[in-house]
């Protein structure tokens, strides 16, 4: 079984390019909603302590993720799993560690509520946006109404605005840029040992749950989102647990892990060479 699983990634995406995509630029649908969810994404009153915002944890500097193993909520809590990045879900299609979110409103609602992260009361956020003249004023011009799911419509049209364009790859894909020979090599290792199988798209993963530790002898294989890699450099540390510090170290524990393959540290590098090129800019055209 596992060798027709490889024959097969072999096969049909050993001279792929494309199954990777570039992420395209996107003019914002709905510019007065975005709007909104930009000015509650940096508000720490929609938290319990009135201290978390969600840009406590998802940081520009850092991929739209933080450096932590674990996030900082309310009062001090701790996270239950590493911060993912936010950005480029509009190409994603599930969301969450491991909890199988397939739509990213209620993930929204499900961040949120939970206690060690904001542990938001949707009624106290509806009276707080009432209390705020310019909240207010921007709502009742664009919803007309000021309610729990308003809110998470803002918030959800904001982050479908964070995508990260003009990475090197991308330039690469579209004609106009080059890749320098380690990355080149990178992103055909990337293809030869069945990277690309999950990790694919214009995201480069976001797309399913996978078994972690597929060829480890672990009682407990987890079903985990695949992650997107994009801008994956600056993320770390890595995977839902944040126990991996490096880039090249992830790549070696994910051929182990996921491919039953050994991988050389040489080997390893040059994939982590392709993987910077996927870092973009970001599109934040409410800025």
């Amino acid at each position: 079984m596992r060798v027709a699983l490889f024959a097969f990634i072999f096969l049909s995406l050993l001279f792929a390019k494309g199954p990777i995509e570039p992420i395209p630029k996107i003019l914002i649908e709905d510019k007065e909603k975005s709007k909104i969810g930009k000015i509650l994404f940096y508000d720490p009153n929609l938290s319990k302590d009135k201290k978390i915002s969600c840009a406590s944890c998802h940081k520009k500097e850092y991929g739209g993720a933080n450096n932590e193993e674990k996030g900082t909520g309310v009062f001090g809590r701790k996270t239950k799993y590493n911060v993912p990045s936010i950005y480029n879900l509009r190409f994603q299609y599930v969301y969450g560690w491991k909890n199988k979110k397939y739509d990213l409103k209620r993930k929204i609602e499900d961040i949120m509520k939970n206690p060690n992260i904001m542990e938001a009361d949707f009624d106290e956020i509806v009276d707080y946006v009432y209390s705020n003249g310019f909240l207010k004023k921007l709502f009742l011009k664009t919803y007309k109404n000021i309610n729990k799911e308003n809110v998470i419509d803002a918030l959800y049209n904001y982050l479908l605005t964070l995508n990260t364009v003009e990475s090197k790859f991308d330039r690469y894909l579209l004609g106009y840029g080059e890749l320098s020979s380690k990355e080149k090599n990178g992103f055909e290792l990337f293809k030869r040992y069945g990277c690309i199988a999950c990790h694919n798209g214009k995201s480069l993963g976001g797309h399913f749950y996978f078994k972690r530790g597929y060829f480890l002898e672990e009682n407990d294989q987890e079903l985990i989102k695949c992650p997107s890699l994009r801008n994956v450099e600056k993320s770390a540390p890595y995977f839902h647990d944040g126990k991996i510090k490096t880039l090249k170290e992830a790549v070696k524990w994910m051929a182990k892990a996921q491919l039953g393959r050994e991988i050389s540290d040489e080997n390893a590098q040059k994939i982590v060479e392709f993987l910077r090129s996927l870092t973009g800019k970001i599109d934040d055209q409410m800025d």
